[in-house]
């Protein structure tokens, strides 16, 4: 059944992009606290991001 293939890629594709969306929040958190400078940094970087194409 490739159809059940089809639904696990989507799963784990979806399940990546959101740790790693969690990761850079949770980042961006921690270095908005110490240097301004840093965070704006990276949010010109997630701003480049690929984003998911239903979102």
């Amino acid at each position: 059944m490739p159809q059940l293939d089809i639904v696990f890629i989507m799963m784990v594709y979806t399940w990546t992009w959101m740790s790693l969306m969690i990761m850079t929040w949770k980042i961006q958190k921690m270095t908005m606290n110490s240097v301004p400078e840093t965070n704006n940094t990276l949010m010109n970087k997630t701003k480049h991001m690929p984003t998911l194409p239903w979102t």
